[in-house]
């Protein structure tokens, strides 16, 4: 009995070690990664991905991959999309900010659209806050079903002058375990422009 019990524990601390190291090489990769996105060229899943930046909103410029297509639906609203949308960046502005939406209000409001329109409960996966430049930048990622297909969504925000600024990078299916790090590449590259900055 003592024995098994000792092998059950020995298991249990090799994975964790295996755990650790795995999220101690993904943390050198994502590294890496943003300072390839950053260049206009990524290997990603063994194959290479370029990048280019567009402005948006006359506020801020983003490094998109050259794979995805843009739809714009209206000034306020980008999407870009890979050809069988298992890739997307979607980008929202809203033009007023009355109060600052805190990390824990839009968590919950996220989670209660999501739990009536899809029935199923998200699974967060990361979240925080960094600051760049001056400007404070929320950011989370979840993963959630969508049609039976699991979906990762990295979601950031930040407000610039008066409007709030979302963007959403998802990917699906088996592009999630090439993809999900990418999300996070972009927000990191992330560049400011606006005219409350240029008056500094």
């Amino acid at each position: 009995m003592g024995e098994k019990y000792l092998d059950e524990v020995f298991l249990e601390k090799k994975k964790e070690y295996e755990l650790l190291e795995y999220l101690k090489e993904k943390k050198k990769y994502d590294e890496k990664l943003y300072e390839y996105i950053r260049a206009g060229s990524a290997d990603i899943g063994g194959r290479e991905v370029k990048f280019h930046y567009e402005r948006f909103f006359n506020s801020l410029s983003l490094a998109i991959p050259d794979e995805l297509k843009s739809s714009d639906i209206d000034e306020n609203n980008k999407i870009f999309s890979s050809e069988i949308k298992d890739l997307n960046l979607i980008l929202t502005r809203i033009e007023s900010t009355p109060k600052e939406l805190t990390l824990k209000e839009y968590k919950e409001g996220l989670a209660e659209k999501m739990k009536k329109y899809a029935g199923l409960p998200l699974k967060w996966v990361e979240e925080g806050v960094k600051i760049k430049d001056k400007y404070k930048i929320t950011y989370v990622s979840f993963l959630n079903p969508v049609d039976d297909i699991k979906s990762y969504n990295f979601i950031f925000y930040l407000v610039i002058e008066s409007s709030t600024i979302m963007i959403n990078f998802n990917c699906m299916g088996d592009r999630i375990n090439e993809w999900d790090s990418v999300g996070k590449g972009i927000m990191e590259c992330l560049e400011v422009f606006s005219d409350e900055r240029e008056r500094e």
